[in-house]
């Protein structure tokens, strides 16, 4: 008569899966994806599927991260400025499957390992993911980077709030961004002194990349200190630098407006207020031109080139 013992074949099972856990990452590819789905179902239905579980007193699961930016009408640029906004954002919450978190519930399912390396950790890891918390330093720290983004494209009264809701485990943000109107561009006042490189600034502002009734942008305030850093160069001002430069914006001649004033700050170097041109060039008697370098303006330290000054 002959006896059957299931209990004999489950342990049996359970060896063998636990000696296979035990094989390096590198061998992961040759396991059968039946056992790895196998693991997975089982963490499922141990921690009840919503990655809560584990959670220690005072965390809570981020479930939604959220900017809603105000004012779209009086934003230039709404949809871009939204988007980096959104691009800001540190936390972002764990994906769902429906109302599971599959990848939460194995990433607590499996014990670190100890030599962070090997099929569990891989799993871990790579299939797993960590949960993702309620951090309330990094929605002051974003509330700052918010306003000071709007700052930056002429919202200079912008305002950032965010409203935190709790409930069980689990966590929402929204930030409410209140953008303000925007300041336009009044006047630009240009150097006024009567050196040469006053006078060669003035010159280039034909050019200039700043026009009244634009919305100020500190984008287009670098991109001219650029514009005019070249043309003072290819003005003989090699020594010259574009940090040298300072625009200041005063808000207080109108509402909503803003006039600029282009300042040389006052502690540049003498040399960089100095027009070069390259005088005659002496070449050594061992001369090779494979060994030569052309000549550009902002090179300095030529051996066999001394500038000479006006």
């Amino acid at each position: 008569m002959s006896h059957h013992f299931p209990y004999i074949g489950v342990y049996a099972t359970l060896r063998r899966n636990e000696i296979l856990l035990r094989r390096p990452a590198s061998e992961f590819y040759r396991l059968p994806w039946a056992f790895i789905l196998f693991l997975i179902s089982m963490a499922l239905l141990q921690s009840g599927c919503t990655g809560l579980g584990k959670l220690s007193e005072g965390q809570y699961l981020l479930t939604k991260n959220q900017v809603e930016l105000h004012r779209k009408a009086e934003i230039q640029h709404y949809k871009k400025i939204k988007t980096e906004l959104e691009a800001e954002l540190i936390d972002i919450p764990n994906s769902t499957l429906l109302w599971m978190r599959p990848r939460v519930v194995l990433y607590h399912s499996i014990r670190e390992s100890e030599k962070q390396k090997g099929l569990k950790h891989w799993i871990k890891h790579r299939l797993g993911r960590e949960p993702v918390l309620l951090n309330e330093e990094n929605i002051l720290r974003l509330k700052g980077t918010f306003e000071n983004r709007l700052f930056q494209v002429g919202h200079f009264n912008a305002s950032a709030s965010s409203e935190v809701n709790k409930k069980r485990k689990t966590a929402t943000v929204i930030y409410r961004v209140d953008a303000g109107k925007a300041y336009l561009i009044d006047s630009i006042i240009w150097p006024t002194g009567d050196n040469a490189l006053s006078a060669t600034i003035r010159s280039l502002q034909a050019g200039t990349l700043l026009l009244k009734g634009q919305t100020y942008q500190l984008d287009a305030i670098k991109a001219e200190r650029e514009r005019i850093d070249i043309g003072l160069k290819e003005k003989g001002f090699y020594y010259f630098d574009k940090e040298y430069l300072l625009f200041q914006a005063d808000t207080s001649i109108s509402t909503y407006k803003v006039a600029l004033r282009l300042v040389i700050k006052p502690d540049i170097p003498r040399v960089a207020m100095r027009i070069f041109r390259y005088g005659e060039i002496t070449v050594a008697e061992d001369f090779q031109l494979e060994t030569t370098i052309p000549i550009l303006p902002g090179m300095v330290n030529i051996p066999w080139c001394h500038p000479r000054t006006t």
